[in-house]
């Protein structure tokens, strides 16, 4: 069961995710790049890690920002920097987990 501290956050990241995927939309971002939002959001609902996937989202949007040669608009920016703060680690498994998810791809 959640405690009130990780349902804040896990709503918080999921209300962040609905703004980056809006924001994405608008920049004129690929279905792929939509798509690793919308399972990231799947994902935590579903109660995986928050912080791991925060990290994804935020990796594979920028090197497919990158392949797509997409422009991240300052909005888009931002929102993406937020879920990189958020995804930062707080503990050493935690930083351990973040090295083992370094190159994850979206994976269903």
């Amino acid at each position: 069961m959640l405690d009130m501290k990780s349902k804040d956050k896990k709503g918080e990241i999921i209300t962040l995710l609905a703004k980056l995927k809006d924001s994405l939309i608008a920049d004129g971002f690929s279905e792929y790049s939509l798509n690793i939002v919308s399972e990231a959001s799947r994902k935590i609902e579903k109660g995986h890690p928050i912080y791991t996937e925060a990290r994804v989202v935020y990796q594979n949007l920028m090197t497919a920002s990158l392949a797509e040669k997409n422009r991240i608009s300052p909005k888009s920016e931002r929102l993406l920097k937020q879920i990189d703060d958020f995804s930062r680690s707080r503990s050493i498994w935690s930083k351990i987990n973040d090295l083992m998810t370094a190159n994850t791809w979206l994976g269903k």
